[in-house]
């Protein structure tokens, strides 16, 4: 039984990030693909930089890619993001207009790209990553020009330009034992007060086999439990919208780390299922070979369910049988 199997069983997705380049040139990567997963969202290729390079022009290629593959392998699309303080072009970068000119600009923007795709994707993550562990705000760059009230109009904006479309609040570290946790759920209290169209919440989960100072401990099936019942309470669908598990922390051989990240994975998925609300796991990177950890952390790293190879690993099988119960 394949993961997408195991997934469409339980009425959940089951979905990875995908390097668009990859799944341009690589016929194995295609495969795997489709044969795992029904649920695809493009790592890069549908952020800013990369849909609106110029204030004039918009570039549809990748996505466009991305919804043909999906549509000929029954899988859905989740838009990667609308609003978000990075992967901002360069035009905006140095742009100095005034708020009612940001406002137009964002409008024009989730008009554009959310209708194009319209009928094709099935949800988008509007806004992504607005808040620090320490309760201060790292969306500065829409928060700055508009104010925070940019949340909200961004999810207005995209149910009008597709009423059919599923909309998420993304955010990491909010997974039920970090302070963000709360943080959104009283984000997604008021927006749901001031009747916002909000559908769900995605959790980010780029978390280790061992605490440390980056990203800290891993939460527990418990905690993760936790927190998507009391979203599911608030009336969200809740995803873990990019998840990978570090090793590089972990001591031990090889063995012993793919061992526990088999059982972090394990976790975490066990405590989602738990509520009926939890509806999707997206893994964020298809292979070891397209992961962004190395890169980041300048340290070889193996977070994803399938090695360099395109081999399946311990973390596969777990996620497998979580999804099996």
């Amino acid at each position: 039984m394949t993961l997408r199997e195991a997934a469409e069983k339980r009425g959940v997705m089951i979905g990875s990030c995908v390097n668009l380049d990859a799944l341009r040139s690589d016929s194995a990567y295609r495969d795997l693909l489709a044969r795992e997963f029904n649920l695809v969202i493009a790592e890069n290729g549908m952020k800013w930089r990369e849909h609106h390079p110029t204030r004039h022009t918009f570039d549809f290629l990748y996505g466009d890619l991305l919804c043909d593959f999906a549509e000929v392998h029954d899988m859905r699309v989740i838009g990667h993001n609308l609003a978000w303080h990075m992967a901002i072009p360069a035009w905006m970068q140095v742009a100095d207009h005034s708020r009612e000119e940001w406002l137009k600009i964002l409008k024009e923007y989730i008009y554009t790209v959310v209708g194009h795709y319209r009928g094709r994707v099935y949800g988008w993550h509007v806004v992504n990553e607005v808040f620090e562990l320490d309760g201060s705000y790292s969306d500065v760059f829409w928060r700055e020009r508009i104010g925070a009230d940019y949340i909200a109009q961004a999810f207005r904006w995209a149910h009008d330009a597709d009423p059919d479309a599923q909309l998420y609040f993304n955010e990491w570290d909010a997974d039920g034992h970090k302070p963000t946790a709360q943080f959104v759920l009283d984000l997604v209290k008021d927006l749901t007060a001031d009747g916002v169209p909000i559908h769900g919440v995605g959790l980010q989960m780029h978390i280790a086999t061992r605490e440390n100072d980056w990203v800290g401990a891993p939460p527990t099936s418990t905690q993760v439990a936790t927190q998507v019942q009391r979203l599911a309470g608030l009336g969200m669908k809740v995803h873990i919208s990019e998840m990978d598990v570090m090793v590089q922390y972990e001591t031990g051989t090889d063995a012993e780390k793919l061992s526990k990240q088999a059982t972090v994975y394990r976790d975490v998925l066990t405590g989602a299922l738990q509520s009926p609300q939890f509806k999707a796991i997206n893994i964020w990177g298809l292979t070891d070979k397209h992961s962004w950890i190395p890169a980041v952390t300048n340290t070889p790293d193996s977070p994803t369910l399938f090695d360099a190879n395109y081999q399946p690993k311990p973390a596969y099988y777990a996620v497998l049988d979580a999804l099996k119960g």
